[in-house]
């Protein structure tokens, strides 16, 4: 009986843990395989990104190499 209660215990501990992991994409919202050239089997790949460019505060945030 004091197993079981400290497995449930347990239990109850960790769930909001599990319930906080995040899902797993596939990354299709910011990748896309297109066709290449009329004459080519081969593909491009697009990479696209959600970064807003129009924020005035970049160059304060970046590095200059």
């Amino acid at each position: 009986m004091k197993k079981s209660g400290i497995l449930v215990c347990f239990l109850l501990l960790i769930r909001p843990a599990i319930a906080q992991h995040p899902t797993l994409t596939n990354g299709t919202d910011y990748l896309r395989l297109i066709p290449g050239s009329a004459q080519s089997a081969f593909k491009r790949l697009e990479l696209a990104s959600d970064i807003d460019t129009t924020w005035n505060r970049w160059k304060e945030r970046t590095t200059s190499w």
